[in-house]
Order: C-alpha cells, then structure tokens, then sequence
C-alpha cells in the first residue's frame, strides 16, 4: 500500500526493535534524500507522488497501538530528523509538535534503547536552533556517532532557510510516498524484508541468515524460534560492531579484511560445522550450503528445531570468541605473536577459534 509520509509519521508510534542493526546511514545517503526532496519541490505536478522507500512493520506483540519496524528503520529516522529539523525553521513549530510526539510527550519515534537518550539530544539541537558540538563526544556507539553527523549534515542544510521555504519542504516531504507494508506476524514480516531491501544500507550476509533461519523457524517450527534467533542476531550485530572499533582489527588478514569482516567471521564459523563446510569456501558459497541443507532436512522432527537452535547459538558463540581472542592479543603475548608478528593465515582462524571456544 502507497501511503504518505505525513500519514505514516504524524499518527503512528514506531519501535525500533534492539535487535536491528544500529543506525548506519552517512551524509552521502542524507544527500540522496535531500536531492530528492529538492526533485519533488520543482515537480510541476506530484499526482505520481515523489517515492521515497518501503517501510515493513508489525504489531508490536506487547502494545497494539505501536509499529515495530522490520525494515526501513535507517530511512524512517533520518525522515524523521528532517522534518523535525525543517519544523524547527517554521514560526509556528510548536503547532506542529503533535505530529513528533505522543501524548505523554515521548517521541513517535522510539529508537534503541541504547540510543534513546542520544537520539532525544540529537533532536534537541533544533529546539535549541544550533548544533552542540560537544553532543558528538558524548557518543559512545558508531550508531549515535552517524545519528550526530548526520543531523549535523541535516543542520547545514536547513539552517539558513527562512521560515515559508522551511514549511513548504516540509509540507511536501509530508506529501512524498512510501511503500506501507503491514504483516502482522513479526517472523513474516522479517522474511518480507530480505525481499523488498531496495534502497540505502546494503543487505548483508548476516541480515539474509538472519531471514533465512527466520522463515524456516515461522514456517516448520511455528515462529517458537522467531524470539530466540532475533536475539541471537541483536546480540551478533553489536559484537561485529565490537569487532570493527578494535584497535588491531586493521593487522587482521588482508585489505579487505575489514569491509568483509562479518561475511569472512560467517565463513570461518562454516568452515566447522560439518553439514555446510565446502572445500571452496566463501560466505556466499557457504551462505547457498546453508540454504541446500535446511531445504533437504525433515522439518517433521523435533531435531529440525534443535538444529536451528543449536546453529544460531553456535554462531553467536563463534563470534563471542571471536572478539574475546581479538581481546587476548592485549595481554597475551603468544596470541600477540600469533596473530600481530607472525599473521598467521586467516584459514586458520576457523581452527583457533573453535580450539577456544571448547
């Protein structure tokens, strides 16, 4: 369903779940939107309607009233920075803040928990009609550190404008349209949004193994491991981000060892689980391994759920150790050796990991 924005934001709560990826867009992504905001304004006509994305949500399980957002969730905050932002150029702002805020004067937008507080700081800077820049040491996450630069990035844009050209933007942001897309199963609504990720933050391997274990856990095991899985991935995501701000992430493997890191840790952990290890490794090979083993099992057996259960734990596990002997290399010097002087081949990661691990 084509909905506006304006409609999406001004009536609805939005949750972001803390399993999600943290919040990831950069200002060149902000200068997409930005562009196609100036596009809408000089549309001689928007009968067509200016499309911005998709958004898939779903009930929030504990209150009806409240939109869990599977996908989307990158595009929806920084609209949502923007508007605010453009509002805050307007005389009559204060008209406007029920379209931002619920009755009891929370946010319509709820980020992360770990976010929550940082993000109402951020919005703060255009209540205040300025940006702090001591707000940006104050970040403690990569997350709040992109959602800091790109409203700085936002500020720079809209700052100087006066207030009819701040509310007419901002009325036709309001007027631009989304794809609405609705499930009310949460474990189907996330293995909707492998399908329709169409714009901004590439889908990664662990966000397309996240859906798969999702739509075999909703599909053969009753959504019973949806939760679990969720998690699972929540807690996965946070640790690749652990692992990305080490300081000696950059003396591990090759040049391309940091862009792959969480495909190449996907791969390392493939490699030891012996249903799915193939001799020419990669994580897209060991990613369609993944996919031809789950197809072939007998989802009839207690054991198919197990399985799940056991893998995704398992993989949690890989990762924790992971970063755990990413740690080791401060105060042990043989892991110092190991991995800093002598390099050893990143093959071997898999091995020295699992010998950890157990």
């Amino acid at each position: 369903m084509i909905k506006k924005v304006k409609e999406v934001l001004n009536n609805s709560i939005f949750f972001i779940p803390n399993y999600q990826r943290d919040y990831a867009w950069e200002e060149k992504n902000l200068d997409d939107l930005w562009e196609d905001l100036l596009e809408a304004e000089q549309a001689v006509s928007d009968q067509m309607g200016h499309f911005l994305g998709t958004i898939v949500v779903s009930k929030n399980s504990k209150n009806p009233e409240i939109y869990d957002i599977i996908d989307g969730q990158q595009r929806i905050t920084t609209i949502f920075m923007l508007r605010y932002a453009l509002n805050f150029r307007t005389q009559n702002s204060q008209r406007n803040i029920v379209y931002f805020c619920d009755d009891n004067d929370n946010f319509r937008l709820q980020v992360q928990d770990e976010n929550k507080l940082f993000f109402n700081e951020v919005l703060k800077q255009a209540e205040n009609n300025k940006i702090n820049i001591e707000l940006e040491n104050k970040a403690q996450t990569q997350g709040q550190q992109k959602l800091y630069k790109v409203f700085k990035a936002i500020w720079s844009y809209v700052a100087s404008l006066e207030s009819d050209k701040a509310l007419k933007l901002f009325n036709i942001i309001g007027n631009m349209s989304i794809m609405w897309l609705e499930e009310q199963d949460s474990g189907k609504a996330i293995r909707m949004f492998q399908t329709v990720n169409d714009r901004g933050i590439p889908l990664l391997i662990l966000d397309k193994l996240k859906s798969l274990l999702i739509l075999y856990s909703n599909k053969y095991c009753k959504g019973e491991l949806d939760e679990v899985i969720n998690e699972r991935f929540g807690k996965i995501f946070k640790i690749s981000m652990n692992i990305k701000k080490h300081k000696t992430i950059h003396s591990l493997g090759d040049v391309q060892f940091y862009q792959e890191l969480e495909a190449r840790i996907f791969n390392y952990h493939s490699l030891g689980v012996k249903e799915i290890a193939h001799y020419r490794n990669s994580a897209n090979i060991h990613y369609n391994e993944l996919k031809r083993v789950l197809k072939n099992k007998d989802k009839t057996k207690e054991e198919f759920k197990k399985w799940l259960d056991d893998y995704s734990k398992d993989l949690l596990q890989f990762f924790e150790t992971f970063l755990k002997i990413l740690e080791k290399t401060q105060d042990n010097i043989e892991m110092f050796k190991i991995f800093m002087i002598l390099k050893i081949n990143p093959y071997f990661y898999s091995s020295l990991i699992r010998l950890e691990m157990n």
